[in-house]
């Protein structure tokens, strides 16, 4: 499931890829403080969503550092139902972000039904992840739930809304991976294509956090 470039024993303890382990660690802390965030400011319940995308994709980033970091001491079962896990709680943030935008942009009489959308998404995805175990099928899961809100977000910034910038531009950083990925761009196998990629989602993390943090701003005024 995971090809692993460095295999090093420090202190006793087998460590592979640690850097790859470290700039996850980075991207949990980074959205453990988003969510923090978001709840202290207190969103609109139809902004929530949000919220518990942000917590969804450090959940995800938390169990990689098993899945990348500490894959010597899991059997290949136990890796294989982790790894599963993790990219199950990933989709599911792209599932609550999906949710929150159709909150609220959508009309009542359309809500309903465009809910559904995502959730969906997310069992057709769930059901291909378990019987394919491809991590492709999480980047186009990713892929179809975000590609949309971006153009949609960029739309949005254009109508006046000023808000939407930090997200669509959020999202447009976060596709750069697909690019670091598809080409494995990597500065050595200490820093390699994984590890770029991370850092790289943390700056997009940042961009779609203040993002809806001036939209939810933006709707208080507003109300």
């Amino acid at each position: 499931m995971i090809k692993y470039f460095i295999e090093e024993e420090w202190f006793g303890i087998v460590f592979r890829d640690p850097v790859t382990a470290l700039t996850n660690l980075l991207t949990f802390i980074l959205t453990l403080w988003c969510f923090r965030k978001l709840r202290r400011a207190e969103l609109n319940e139809i902004d929530s969503g949000w919220r518990w995308f942000f917590l969804f994709m450090g959940i995800s980033a938390l169990m990689a550092i098993v899945v990348h970091g500490f894959s010597y001491y899991t059997p290949v079962k136990v890796h294989a139902g982790i790894w599963i896990f993790m990219c199950l709680v990933q989709g599911l943030g792209i599932t609550f972000a999906q949710r929150a935008t159709v909150q609220r942009y959508f009309s009542e009489q359309n809500k309903k039904t465009w809910l559904l959308v995502p959730v969906i998404q997310f069992a057709v995805f769930a059901a291909l992840l378990v019987t394919i175990q491809s991590y492709t099928v999480t980047k186009i899961h990713v892929a179809v739930g975000l590609v949309p809100l971006m153009v949609w977000y960029t739309i949005q910034h254009f109508s006046g809304n000023p808000s939407g910038a930090g997200i669509a531009s959020g999202i447009l950083v976060a596709s750069l991976t697909a690019f670091i990925h598809g080409f494995k761009l990597s500065f050595s196998d200490w820093f390699n294509y994984n590890d770029i990629s991370h850092v790289v989602i943390c700056i997009a993390l940042w961009l779609m956090c203040k993002g809806v943090l001036r939209k939810n701003l933006a709707t208080a005024t507003a109300e």
